[in-house]
């Protein structure tokens, strides 16, 4: 995989932004990473499918299971390369039916939790537990792009090893080196970092 031919299409499609959003946590970030639409750009999309798969290639697992809702069609998207089963994990049970979390055949397997964006990990930790439970084996996550702000060191915390594509660093680095962010956004990007107590990416 070219990471910059990648960062740099994922910039011009729009699903690396700058400015001021309200993470799921409630956080205020500078920068917004939105994979939802990365399908929707089926050339870019295959280039970064193709690297999840050959990622996947050194992870022992016999299952491929996304983290509703995000990380449902890059599993199955994996799946179809690797030949993996493939299910998911819903935030929360269902209120009707079998009221189940897990949608797959997990018991006694080995699972690799697949999402999008990964920021502090607490999304794809609650889908472990909820894999666990269900007899699943699960030591490893595969995400697109780590934000890097303290996945790795939860999962890590729980057994869980963290893989990824891309991580911020190498997409604000590319981007500063072509000269794409503008007057600012470097300097709120270090801040963010280091007021959340992160190494700074740029």
């Amino acid at each position: 995989m070219a990471v910059e031919e990648v960062v740099l299409g994922l910039y011009r499609a729009g699903l690396v932004r700058f400015g001021e959003f309200k993470l799921s946590s409630g956080v205020l970030s500078p920068f917004y990473i939105d994979l939802r639409s990365l399908p929707s750009h089926p050339g870019l999309y295959r280039v970064v499918v193709e690297e999840m798969a050959r990622v996947a290639s050194s992870i022992d697992h016999d299952v491929v299971m996304g983290v509703e809702s995000s990380g449902i069609i890059h599993a199955a998207s994996l799946s179809c390369l690797t030949g993996k089963p493939v299910g998911y994990v819903r935030k929360r049970g269902k209120d009707h039916g079998l009221r189940k979390r897990v949608e797959g055949v997990v018991n006694g397997k080995r699972v690799l939790v697949v999402d999008d964006v990964s920021t502090t990990g607490s999304s794809i930790l609650d889908a472990v537990e909820a894999l666990r439970v269900e007899g699943a084996v699960v030591e490893d996550a595969l995400v697109i792009i780590d934000r890097g702000e303290g996945a790795g060191r939860l999962l890590g915390e729980h057994g869980v090893r963290l893989h990824r594509v891309l991580d911020a660093r190498a997409v604000f680095r590319i981007l500063e080196a072509k000269g794409l962010l503008e007057n600012g956004v470097s300097a709120r990007i270090r801040e963010y970092y280091v007021e959340r107590g992160f190494e700074p990416p740029i």
